[in-house]
């Protein structure tokens, strides 16, 4: 039997907080209100521009190894034609002796994190869920990049994240009503708008999440951060406030603007108080 939305959390819980237990932040506990704000529906007109570009497609899948009973595989799923098509790149642990398992969809850090995802993902498949994440679709905050280039690359990111979940609703080993998702730092980010669109997601973790994205890239301490603003005021001779101006301006795909479309009662959030990559004002 899977977990309702609160044993489901409770689950996720468990496994985030083992793995934070080695942040330098400090973390505390909120009670959630007492009566969870309803989600508003979403614009169709904002839906569709997050919307998968047609069927999506398992292109290939290759086994990589596994562990026990488990079974890990790497995948490209394509969806759309022409200059709408889309390549997401998936890693899927799954134990087929389990028949329809519950799945937990991953969202990665901004740089690096592949350590983190497996860790993520062992301790998932030992409490009986399938787990899956997409690679990410460019680096991000490359010196090059402006904010139009990081907007592009954030909704395409979302967009990879439908394709996902739209290839396992269609797999043997999964059931369709048992998924949900969690984001470390950027990729609870993209947890929360995904979240916001797909309401058939049970349940969400979003670890060390932040919203306002220009204000947070305009402050953070995150190295590739700091070493983005500085590129583009060599580059561009963007400066401070103009940078958040530019920021502001551009960028679409922020969880401010979706937070209101999630459900809240199916949502753990987890901040650190003395986190200065994602600083609590944000």
């Amino acid at each position: 039997m899977f977990p309702s939305p609160n044993r489901l959390l409770k689950a996720i819980a468990a496994t985030v907080f083992a793995t934070l237990s080695l942040c330098p932040s400090c973390s505390v506990s909120t009670a959630p209100p007492r009566v969870p704000r309803a989600a508003l529906p979403v614009p169709q007109s904002l839906d569709a521009h997050y919307a998968v570009p047609g069927a999506v497609h398992e292109f290939e899948r290759a086994p990589i190894g596994g562990e026990g009973e488990h079974r890990y595989f790497r995948g490209l799923l394509v969806a759309g034609e022409g200059t709408r098509r889309e390549q997401a790149e998936i890693t899927f642990v799954t134990k087929p002796s389990a028949g329809r398992q519950p799945l937990v969809v991953l969202l990665p850090i901004l740089a690096g994190g592949r350590d983190l995802m497996w860790i993520l993902a062992d301790a998932f498949a030992a409490r009986g869920f399938a787990v899956l994440w997409t690679e990410r679709v460019d680096g991000a905050l490359q010196d090059q990049h402006d904010g139009a280039d990081l907007e592009a690359l954030l909704r395409r990111t979302v967009i990879h994240n439908r394709m996902a979940l739209a290839w396992a609703r269609t797999q043997t080993d999964i059931d369709p009503e048992r998924m949900g998702c969690v984001g470390v730092s950027m990729g609870s980010m993209i947890g929360t708008i995904v979240l916001a669109l797909e309401p058939a997601l049970r349940g969400g973790a979003l670890v060390l999440a932040g919203a306002d994205l220009p204000s947070l890239l305009h402050v953070s301490t995150e190295d590739k951060i700091v070493r983005w603003r500085a590129a583009r005021r060599r580059l561009a001779g963007s400066q401070g406030s103009e940078l958040e101006r530019e920021l502001a301006r551009e960028i679409r795909t922020d969880p401010e603007r979706f937070a209101p479309y999630v459900q809240t009662d199916r949502v753990l959030m987890v901040h650190g108080t003395f986190d200065t990559i994602v600083p609590p004002p944000h």
